[in-house]
């Protein structure tokens, strides 16, 4: 999930909640472009090692699904050509 601020970040409660209900299945990571003091998360600009670090790896058998949603640039600029270099077909992700 990445946002200008923390107070950017939509449904985070539901998100969170996720989380925790979907034990081990459901993955979430935040960075933010201006963090606030003490930020726990990753700042800046999404990056291949951002999301190697932070992201399940590809699976060949299309069990791991990326969901992404934002800006169409940070989706065509960030996420998609840094997913695919990380060995994940269109099939592996879903952007709305």
């Amino acid at each position: 999930m990445q946002n200008q601020t923390e107070d950017d970040i939509l449904v985070r409660e539901e998100l969170e909640d996720a989380v925790t209900e979907y034990d081990g299945r459901f993955k979430l990571h935040y960075t933010l472009d201006r963090p606030p003091t003490g930020w726990k998360h990753s700042t800046g600009f999404i990056t291949k090692d951002m999301i190697d670090e932070h992201l399940p790896k590809a699976a060949s058998d299309g069990s791991t699904q990326i969901l992404m949603c934002g800006p169409p640039p940070m989706i065509k600029f960030a996420c998609l050509p840094n997913l695919e270099a990380l060995g994940f077909k269109k099939s592996d992700y879903f952007t709305f």
